[in-house]
């Protein structure tokens, strides 16, 4: 049974001194915590493709495509760090404006 985000709000404490003890998960900005170890798997594997990604872009001159995709890729990695970082502290904007 998944939690209730509602359960235990204050809404007295300003949202960036909130902790998962102290506020409720609607006080952030998912309603639920992101998973750990899924997001950490993506972040990983899209970290991987990088690799590839150059060399099958060297290999076949394609310059232009190759950056795109790097930096998409770079940009994926990012988005699942940022996650992993929500997981720990969902209350963390800093963490939030990277994923977004």
């Amino acid at each position: 049974m998944p939690l209730d985000p509602y359960a235990n709000c204050n809404i007295t404490i300003p949202s960036d001194l909130c902790t998962l003890e102290t506020c409720c998960l609607a006080q952030s900005s998912f309603l639920y915590r992101a998973s750990y170890g899924w997001n950490l798997a993506f972040a990983i594997l899209f970290g991987a493709f990088i690799l590839p990604q150059i060399g099958l872009g060297v290999y076949y001159k394609t310059w232009g495509f190759m950056v795109g995709m790097i930096m998409g890729l770079v940009l994926e990695v990012l988005g699942y760090v940022s996650r992993v970082m929500l997981h720990d502290n969902p209350f963390d904007d800093s963490a939030f404006l990277l994923y977004l």
